[in-house]
């Protein structure tokens, strides 16, 4: 049997399965380089001549391109053992590779050098966004999901791996980023992101889809997803009054207005620094101004956090162009 053909059959097989690694994170894989000695290829050659199969069991080295973002990879090479069968019918050969690697851990073994930079600066992005979060806190690990995702792909496993966050968490995350299409496949839509004035609002808001206070939707009247307030929970049992008034005051934030929201006993419950502002200046300033907000039903809801993140965004350079459609 002649050697140089089924050295072919077999550098095709381990091409074969190498093609064939379906892993989240893992762009494409090649193999780089094949340690085929003589005495194992004429030794399964006198098998195939005897027998008309035999198997050799080799080692290559493996290129694996890891994502980076929806445009970069990271080069990995990983070495690993294969084992080939080969048959034998006439002159043509039929083999077929296999490889007990365990490729996940070899993504997470790629990503290893970078890790810990990247997940510092991921961390240095949220704070330098809202300085008071702990890390702890649900908004804090929402902004983390969606930086890593940007990074190592929409994808819940990596991102549990990357950010060593508990499973069902992102799942809850990946959900509503899913059904929003911020996250549509293999792609993150992030462009948004990194515009230059309006990047920070961008992701803001779709920070706000993926803590379930918004939610992002497809408008064919407009020709582009708009942003909309979830449907506000019975258990936050304000009034319908209330709500409507809530929601004004992030209508107003987006209209380019401070907003100052007071109780039904005349606390402020909302916009304390702008009214510090005005009586640091001795001047007056115009604000939307929000009355009559039951103090409890309101600390008890989420609308302090709407509220404080939508005052960001109006301190971040305002919204962008036309996303948030936010009457009720």
């Amino acid at each position: 049997m002649d050697s140089d053909k089924i050295r072919t059959a077999i550098e095709e097989a381990l091409c074969a399965s190498v093609n064939g690694i379906q892993v989240p994170g893992i762009v494409d894989a090649a193999v780089c380089k094949v340690a085929v000695s003589a005495a194992p290829l004429q030794q399964l050659a006198a098998e195939l001549e005897q027998h008309g199969h035999g198997e050799i069991t080799l080692s290559a080295e493996v290129e694996l391109l890891l994502r980076l973002s929806n445009s970069d990879v990271l080069k990995s090479i990983e070495g690993t053992d294969f084992r080939v069968t080969v048959d034998a019918d006439g002159n043509d050969l039929r083999a077929v590779a296999s490889s007990e690697k365990d490729w996940e851990l070899a993504w997470e073994r790629g990503l290893e050098p970078i890790k810990e930079s990247a997940v510092q600066g991921m961390k240095k992005d949220v704070w330098n966004m809202d300085a008071s979060l702990a890390e702890d806190s649900y908004t804090f690990q929402a902004a983390m999901v969606l930086f890593a995702s940007e990074l190592v792909g929409p994808y819940v496993d990596r991102i549990v791996t990357f950010l060593g966050y508990p499973p069902d968490l992102v799942q809850v995350m990946a959900a509503r980023l899913q059904e929003s299409q911020i996250w549509d496949g293999d792609e993150v839509h992030c462009e948004r992101w990194f515009d230059p004035q309006k990047g920070v609002a961008s992701f803001i808001m779709d920070l706000m889809v993926a803590e379930g206070k918004f939610v992002r939707k497809w408008s064919e009247e407009k020709n582009q997803f708009v942003y909309h307030l979830l449907d506000i929970p019975e258990a936050w049992t304000m009034t319908n009054k209330a709500e409507n008034a809530l929601h004004r005051a992030v209508a107003a934030y987006r209209e380019g207005h401070p907003v100052v929201v007071l109780s039904d006993e005349g606390a402020t419950l909302h916009g304390e620094d702008f009214l510090r502002a005005v009586r640091d200046l001795s001047m007056p300033l115009e604000a939307r101004v929000i009355r009559g907000i039951p103090k409890a039903e309101f600390e008890a809801s989420d609308w302090p956090e709407i509220l404080e993140a939508a005052r960001q965004v109006f301190l971040k350079n305002a919204w962008p162009d036309g996303p948030h459609d936010a009457e009720p």
